[in-house]
């Protein structure tokens, strides 16, 4: 049986994937609202086209973009992932060595 623990955080994650025609402005409610201080940006497929965070957006803004502009604009386009098949330690060191908080897992 999944727990009820699990099941919240899919659903916390779940939330944390937004459309890549997403504005900065609603990525900015959308990194309050869930919490994790991370979005991943997707295509209509739902591929993986990066990663937001409050640093790429403060960047984003300092240098010129405005809140309506789409959030791929200023999303890290090559993040660092790892595969589903990737060992808990492997996944750590990998954190460790770019002083990641989260990680994507494809």
């Amino acid at each position: 049986m999944i727990s009820r623990f699990f099941m919240s955080k899919v659903e916390t994650w779940r939330q944390a994937v937004v459309q890549e025609s997403l504005c900065i402005r609603d990525a900015i409610a959308q990194l309050d609202s869930v919490g994790l201080q991370i979005l991943l940006v997707i295509d209509s497929s739902g591929k993986l086209l990066g990663t937001v965070c409050d640093g790429d957006i403060r960047r984003g803004l300092i240098n010129g973009y405005g809140l309506d502009v789409p959030v791929l604009e200023i999303a890290n386009r090559h993040p660092k992932t790892v595969s589903v098949g990737c060992s808990q330690p492997d996944i750590f060191a990998l954190m460790s060595k770019y002083t990641l908080h989260h990680i994507p897992v494809l």
